[in-house]
């Protein structure tokens, strides 16, 4: 076991050995990198100062043999080791035998194993270089025309070299040992003021450890320690932010929790958690439901259910687990001694687990069952009173009718025998009974819209032809309030195919009304024929549609529309057929035909009493009239207004109505040309 342990030591002894061993290494590598590159820089020039003696001797010996003067020869290897750093030379021929040398200190042959040396030295071309402990031998193969005339060597002294080296290596290992001293002393400057600092750094994190987050790190360096310290300070702060975060949202879900479990206490609705297997896994407990109690946790909804509302939810189960859409169902389930209906809902709780919401729906249902016992009730009771009012204002029109015919022949009687005393009760007692027999009528239309049973007959017959009859009808009462009808533009209007007797009540029941309700005024009728996709504009209310004609109805307008053509969308009242046609040569717009969809609008204005805007709110509902004082004064049932409305819109038309107080009032009414299909 080792003295000390690596792992126990502080981190600014183990950072000084590292910083150490890492400086003494790089600078022992630089050291030896630069020794070797110094050293094999010499080696070259001393290699290279071979080479030059070589090729001298090389030329001198070529230039010997040409000249057979070897006294050249001699003379030149003896200046040659003249040099100090020549320990010998020599000269070969082509099988390796010395021809001359010079200056040997000891035999080359014996020293380097000569033979062999120069065998290989005849074998190559370039310089071989044989090394040995303080010399360097090189030899050289001579070549004339590449024929190999011998070799030639030197033997070069290193001592020279050695010294240099030496020298170098003593001054790389002063310059080392200084630059590790000097690295190793900042090491430990280094280290010391890092220690500090993490002293610092420690002993304000214990303080942070103790509980205290507001505790800031404080650290004097202004090194990477301080922004680390920064760093580490703003971690704290968030931390303690979020912890305060924390607290309130733990505080908030208390709360939640609080309320969602009296909200869940609060709702009547029995709550189970199932897995998909019908398994009752939890459940919400329901003072009001004695008979659903947690007792039943951990079983199976077989168990304790019928097998109908088994069936039932354990095929919403699995549609719930396929679809993820909310399965609503009813069963009925005999529990607490009596038969109970129930309203389940299933939705996806988490994996494999279903929540159902049951509702006890007993006393709703029982409550639904005696409305419908009673609405039927009141349906049978609604028919029974239409066909009695139906069936009486029959039996009453029958004896009206005998009593009004009587009074016209009593009347003719007094007229004719003189006894004037009696006229003035005749005539009171023809108009209660005309008045009595128009209140009968009132009613019957009122019963038949009721219970949906009006008839509608069509036929074809001439506007001008309706107006005039009806202004004759309604004159008497015109006359009685000393008023004037005015009927603009009387011109012909062309045909209507529709149920004329409707059409004919709805005017003239909107005449006896201005007649009523205007003394010494005006009462004014404006009629217009307007194009098929052309509402007037003073119509506020809701658009009808009106459905499309078919091949028959088309064959029947046809036959029964007018012929005129008129410019398209034009709201002016249909002229004569000869005035028509002139306007219709001097205009150059596009005409087209009227066809069964186009409208006819009736407009009845009078200068009577007025309405107030509430009045006007109300005037179209049964029974009702202005006020009391308008009943006691006019009298009058309120149903002409409302039989008329339901008549327009019946026949795929409508009405409004714009009055003043004090200043009179207007009824527009429209239908179409033709009566296509009745509502």
């Amino acid at each position: 076991m080792s003295l000390f342990d690596w792992k126990k030591l502080p981190l600014v002894t183990k950072l000084a050995t590292a910083m150490t061993t890492a400086i003494v290494i790089t600078v022992t590598g630089v050291g030896a990198v630069s020794i070797q590159s110094r050293k094999q820089e010499l080696q070259n020039q001393l290699q290279q100062k071979a080479n030059f003696l070589l090729d001298t001797l090389s030329v001198v010996y070529s230039n010997s043999l040409e000249q057979n003067n070897s006294a050249i020869l001699d003379k030149v290897i003896k200046d040659i080791v003249q040099e100090k750093t020549v320990i010998a030379a020599k000269i070969y021929n082509q099988q390796g035998k010395i021809i001359t040398s010079a200056n040997p200190v000891q035999p080359v042959a014996l020293k380097w194993g000569e033979a062999s040396y120069i065998a290989r030295v005849l074998q190559k071309e370039k310089t071989v270089f044989s090394e040995g402990q303080n010399s360097l031998l090189a030899g050289k193969s001579i070549y004339s025309n590449d024929y190999n005339l011998g070799a030639v060597s030197v033997e070069l002294s290193t001592k020279a070299l050695n010294q240099k080296l030496a020298l170098i290596c003593n001054r790389t290992i002063i310059i080392g040992v200084i630059t590790s001293l000097i690295g190793i002393s900042l090491v430990i400057l280094i280290g010391h003021s890092f220690t500090k600092s993490v002293q610092e750094f420690a002993h304000n994190i214990e303080k942070i450890t103790k509980g205290d987050l507001k505790q800031s790190v404080f650290v004097t360096a202004q090194n990477d320690l301080g922004i680390l310290a920064k760093s580490f300070n703003l971690i704290t702060s968030k931390l303690y932010d979020y912890i305060q975060y924390l607290e309130q949202k733990t505080h908030d879900l208390k709360e939640s929790k609080i309320r969602n479990n009296a909200l869940l206490n609060g709702i009547p609705d029995v709550m189970w958690i199932l897995d998909i297997q019908g398994n009752l896994v939890d459940s919400k407990k329901s003072l009001e439901k004695p008979y659903l109690t947690t007792e039943l946790i951990g079983q199976n909804i077989s168990q304790f259910l019928p097998k109908t509302a088994v069936n039932y939810f354990l095929k919403a189960i699995k549609k719930v687990q396929f679809e993820s859409q909310t399965q609503i169902f009813e069963y009925e389930w005999f529990v607490d001694n009596r038969r109970r209906y129930f309203e389940a809902r299933i939705v996806e709780y988490g994996k494999n687990q279903v929540l159902a919401i049951l509702r006890d729906n007993t006393d709703n249902k029982i409550a639904q069952e005696e409305l419908k016992r009673a609405k039927e009730k009141a349906e049978t009771a609604n028919v029974t009173k239409d066909k009695f009012l139906a069936n009486m204002s029959h039996e009453l029109r029958t004896p009206l009718n005998g009593i009004l015919g009587l009074s016209d022949l009593l009347l003719a009687e007094a007229k004719e025998s003189g006894h004037t005393e009696f006229i003035s009760d005749l005539k009171q007692i023809q108009k209660s009974g005309t008045h009595l027999l128009t209140l009968i009528e009132d009613i019957l239309d009122a019963t038949k819209l009721e219970s949906n049973r009006v008839d509608f007959c069509r036929e074809r017959f001439e506007i001008t032809t309706l107006v005039t009859e009806v202004k004759s009808l309604v004159m008497p009462m015109i006359q009685k309030n000393k008023n004037a009808i005015i009927i603009t533009e009387m011109d012909d209007y062309g045909f209507m195919f529709s149920d004329r007797k409707r059409v004919k009540q709805i005017l003239f029941h909107l005449l006896s009304n201005a007649a009523k309700f205007t003394y010494q005024g005006e009462i004014r009728i404006s009629i217009s024929r307007r194009v098929r996709n052309f509402l007037p504009a003073l119509i506020d209310s809701r658009q009808l549609a009106i459905s499309p004609l078919t091949h028959e109805e088309k064959q029947i307008d046809n036959s029964h529309s007018a012929s005129y053509t008129v410019p398209a969308f034009s709201d002016r009242p249909v002229s004569s057929l000869a005035t028509q046609q002139t306007k219709q040569k001097q205009s150059k717009t596009k005409t087209s035909h009227y066809l069964a969809s186009d409208w006819i609008v009736f407009e009845i204005s009078d200068t009577g009493i007025g309405m107030s805007p509430q009045q006007i709110k109300q005037v179209f509902q049964p029974f009702i009239q202005g006020d009391l004082g308008t009943t006691k004064k006019y009298g009058g049932t309120g149903l002409g207004l409302t039989i008329c409305k339901s008549f327009c819109e019946m026949m795929g038309g409508n009405i409004k109505v714009e009055s003043v107080k004090g200043k009179g009032s207007t009824f527009t009414f429209w239908l179409p040309a033709t009566l296509v299909k009745a509502a």
